[in-house]
């Protein structure tokens, strides 16, 4: 039998393997990418987009100067010590990373330390699920006994009832040298940096409209605007995310006798992390991706005079007219470890916090009882942490509109995957890359497990 059809419909026919053919052109041309916050997450998506030319035709970095961010600072800690597989995996590839971008620009930014996990006897479940990951991961370690650490580092001190274990792979990253070597890779690339605020997201007329009046056309943008995400997204006519930005202290407390600076240096003193019971019932610091408690890190050579010392995740809660926060529950904020659970409305904290030096230096006259306990200098560090029920990041397309990638919710344990984080940013932005088939599982993984309203 022959087919007839009208001649209209015979003509559309034809065309149709040509029409097919454009449409696929058109969603393979390269997309314009906007990535909004000049941290070592945007500088670090940046970077990752600019190396996918195939896929991208220009990246554009808006970086505005916040005096207090979560990525200013000399150093911040990077290690393998955590008891999830997938996050040892993501900071392998991280550390891959790091050596890529050291190279390429000529900068140095590890200093090998080594770590210590201090596991109370109260949380001793800890220290099993450590070994069993880095079993799982074919990791190398030493559960150390106290007359050993103090053969090794006279200057630490082991209180009774703790477990030390050490692992070798972990270090300071310079951060500053981290973001700069970030911007200057992604600029190499083709990459442009502009030196602004984004105000608004105009959706309709995809622009990314700047405090200074200027507006930025893209195809799909990146938020990495920490604690300021809220912000930008109310103003863009978008879902909130369940985000609450917090104020951490951070201390330098300097040798109290004369030759110790040297025994609290890197190379000469390994990184110290404690492992801290709940604080109440829900909350999540069970010993999962962000543990609660203090961590001390050694002295650069040539940088701030002391070590730093912190408390994780316990400070001051804000919510103000940058840091915006959606309606939750107390109960839904109980997960968060903060012991403090009121909002500090009106300001950002910037002097010393009496209840986190208390806890510093207690920490400090147990574990290194050489240092002295006035301390030298101090700081802030803003987190942007998340009410999700689990202890991971925060990345991949905004639940009403794709074209808007988010990466935050790092709750001041992001900064040493930046780099992987760019990596990440970049797969949800344009299709995931060619990698190893262990490395994709780990990607597809973790993109998973991090996604937006999950």
């Amino acid at each position: 039998s022959i087919m007839w059809a009208p001649p209209a419909l015979a003509v559309l026919g034809a065309a149709l393997p040509a029409l097919h053919q454009r449409r696929a052109r058109c969603q393979q041309r390269p997309e314009r990418v906007v990535v909004v916050g000049g941290g070592i997450m945007g500088s670090s998506s940046a970077w990752a987009l600019s190396k996918r030319s195939d896929k991208v035709s220009s990246v554009t970095l808006i970086e505005p100067g916040y005096s207090i961010t979560s990525s200013w600072g000399e150093a911040r800690i990077t290690r393998l010590a955590y008891v999830d597989p997938m996050m040892i995996r993501l900071m392998e590839m991280s550390f891959q990373l790091w050596d890529e971008l050291a190279k390429a620009t000529s900068t140095q930014l590890l200093l090998w330390t080594g770590i210590i996990d201090i596991v109370p006897d109260d949380v001793s479940e800890d220290v099993t699920k450590l070994k069993n990951a880095y079993k799982e991961c074919k990791l190398t370690y030493e559960e150390l006994p106290h007359d050993e650490v103090k053969r090794r580092w006279p200057a630490l001190s082991c209180p009774e009832n703790t477990t030390w274990i050490y692992q070798k792979a972990a270090a300071l990253i310079l951060a500053q040298d981290a973001v700069a070597a970030c911007k200057k890779a992604a600029e190499q690339n083709g990459a442009a940096l502009k030196d602004d605020e984004a105000v608004r997201i105009d959706r309709q007329r995809k622009v990314v409209v700047l405090q200074s009046g200027t507006e930025v056309p893209y195809d799909k943008v990146v938020l990495t605007s920490g604690p300021w995400t809220n912000k930008l997204l109310q103003a863009s006519g978008l879902d909130l995310l369940p985000l609450v930005p917090s104020v951490e202290q951070y201390l330098h407390l300097e040798a109290d006798v004369a030759g110790g600076a040297d025994a609290h240096t890197a190379g000469n003193m390994p990184i110290l992390l404690q492992h801290q019971p709940k604080v109440r019932p829900g909350a999540l610091d069970e010993g999962g991706t962000k543990i609660s408690g203090a961590y001390m890190h050694p002295h650069v050579p040539g940088g701030v005079p002391g070590c730093k010392i912190g408390y994780h995740r316990n400070g001051d809660l804000m919510r103000t007219e940058d840091f915006v926060v959606p309606e939750i529950t107390p109960e839904q904020l109980a997960v968060l470890p903060h012991r403090r659970q009121e909002f500090c409305s009106h300001f950002v904290p910037d002097t010393m916090d009496p209840v986190n030096v208390g806890l510093l230096t207690r920490f400090a006259q147990h574990h290194t009882p050489t240092m002295s306990l006035t301390p030298s200098s101090y700081g802030r560090c803003m987190y942007t942490n998340h009410l999700y029920p689990d202890e991971v990041f925060v990345v991949g397309p905004h639940p009403t509109d794709s074209d808007i990638v988010i990466a935050t919710g790092f709750g001041g344990e992001g900064f040493k995957f930046g780099a992987v984080v760019g990596e990440l940013v970049a797969d949800v932005t344009t299709g995931p890359a060619a990698r190893d088939p262990k490395l994709r599982d780990t990607v597809q993984q973790a993109l998973h497990r991090f996604r937006v309203g999950r």
